[in-house]
């Protein structure tokens, strides 16, 4: 996988783990993906991996109508 971008939410208090999201492009097949999860924090591109290789997949039509404000 080719990370393309990240963005990271901290957590309020120091006991929750940051939260991410990482959009990649999967150098077989060049569809870009996007994966949610959480790393610990200590490096931006490990935490990027650990999150493309454990994190949830996160579909973009789906966050779209989620934040979709009437």
């Amino acid at each position: 996988m080719n990370i393309l971008r990240s963005i990271w939410f901290s957590p309020w208090t120091g006991d929750l783990q940051t939260i991410g999201i990482v959009k990649c492009q999967d150098k077989v097949t060049d569809e870009v993906k996007l994966y949610i999860g959480t790393g610990q924090g200590l490096n931006q591109f490990e935490d990027e991996m650990l999150i493309v290789k454990r994190g949830a997949p996160l579909y973009p039509e789906l966050l779209k109508k989620f934040l979709e404000v009437k």
